[in-house]
């Protein structure tokens, strides 16, 4: 009941601003999706971090992951009519597949709420699925999934990492329609302040560099780190992706972009600077393989790797043991040692997006990449101190 009431209190926090049993320690909009992470008033610890989505329909659908890595859903809206503290049985399904039967409980006369713990492997169908659908009193509602992979990878992030996520994933924005995110009641995204990190890599001899749009998201302007102040020349938040200038016309080393299509088990690494504050300042460098062609519902413009990222690697480069750029880090899925007893999402689930993309945008603003075909196979440690050049940090702040 200590844990009810703590949800309830982060629930009601988030839809009515009130704060009975909870407050809120940081906000974030990943992909349509509201994340909030939250302390318990009563002890000041952290508690959960609850994502959130409003729908035309005007249900509001809650997923919640508690300190102790515990999964639970709710649903609140005036479509939801219960009486308070009774038990209900809560059927959902993904697309065409199962019906999953739980038992929830009502808090108040139109929100419940329903564990999952013992069911993670319900995720796997809602990273890959489309619609959910929903049935509570005798009320059927359905709901698009639109950014729940993004949303999932976070909410567990924010739960690894206490409710600081210095690098969240991309924020899309919401389509319309009847259910779908985000659709009447925009989410709020960082608060003004905010100083968000991730990584980035020059692409001529001039101070062009290509991250990643939400990385520089809600910024006006950005610093790369030895260089001083740099401009947002372009964005493309579709493909996540963003064109930055250093100032004062710098000589700058830069990587040069492959035109060979990249091949199933090729190996690549991938460098950035993750964790601000938490690691050293210098280039962490990684390997991999190259795991998927293609990103999460067989995205084309995305790859897949299994070299490890953190938050802060976002934006990126990747490259292939010629030092040549085949891909700019994006985004992750995360493993939760605490869930492996319950099941555990996949670990090592990292996507980027494939160079000739990236290459495409750059041309498009102005700016013309050197490529080439392929490149002589180096050492490791030549292609680390050759990257070390061209990858950067770079940091904005919220305005």
């Amino acid at each position: 009941m200590e844990l009810m009431r703590i949800f309830v209190g982060a629930i009601l926090s988030l839809v009515v601003c009130a704060s009975a049993a909870a407050r809120t320690l940081a906000s974030y909009n990943i992909a349509g999706w509201e994340l909030n992470a939250f302390a318990d008033d009563k002890t000041g610890r952290f508690s959960s971090c609850i994502a959130s989505a409003r729908y035309n329909s005007g249900v509001s659908v809650f997923f919640m992951i508690d300190s102790d890595f515990r999964w639970y859903a709710g649903l609140k809206g005036n479509k939801i009519r219960v009486i308070d503290d009774r038990r209900y049985d809560f059927l959902l399904k993904i697309d065409d597949g199962q019906v999953y039967n739980f038992s929830g409980i009502s808090a108040g006369r139109d929100m419940v709420i329903v564990p999952l713990q013992n069911n993670s492997g319900i995720f796997q169908e809602m990273r890959r699925g489309r619609m959910l659908y929903t049935k509570v009193a005798g009320e059927l509602t359905s709901f698009r999934l639109d950014g729940t992979s993004r949303m999932l990878a976070a909410l567990l992030d924010c739960v690894r990492y206490k409710g600081q996520l210095s690098d969240p994933p991309a924020a899309g924005p919401a389509t319309g329609g009847e259910a779908t995110a985000g659709a009447s009641q925009k989410p709020a995204g960082p608060s003004r302040g905010t100083i968000q990190t991730g990584s980035g890599f020059f692409v001529n001899d001039r101070g062009a560099g290509i991250t990643n749009a939400h990385v520089v998201a809600d910024c006006k302007s950005a610093t790369i780190s030895g260089y001083g102040p740099a401009r947002i020349v372009a964005r493309d938040a579709i493909n996540d992706m963003a064109l930055v200038q250093a100032s004062g016309d710098p000589k700058t080393p830069y990587a040069k972009i492959r035109r060979k299509p990249l091949q199933l088990g090729e190996a690549v690494f991938v460098m950035g600077f993750p964790l601000a504050g938490q690691l050293d300042n210098g280039l962490n460098f990684t390997s991999g393989l190259v795991s998927s062609l293609a990103g999460m519902g067989n995205d084309a413009r995305l790859l897949q790797f299994t070299a490890p990222i953190q938050p802060g690697n976002s934006g990126g480069p990747i490259v292939d043991n010629g030092g040549s750029i085949v891909g700019v880090i994006q985004s992750k899925l995360s493993e939760v040692a605490s869930l492996q007893n319950n099941g555990s999402l996949p670990q090592n689930i990292n996507f980027g997006i494939k160079a000739d993309l990236a290459a495409n945008f750059m041309r498009a603003n102005g700016v013309d990449p050197t490529d080439v075909d392929t490149a002589p196979p180096q050492e490791a440690t030549a292609v680390a101190r050759e990257g070390r050049g061209y990858t950067f940090q770079i940091k904005c702040t919220v305005e």
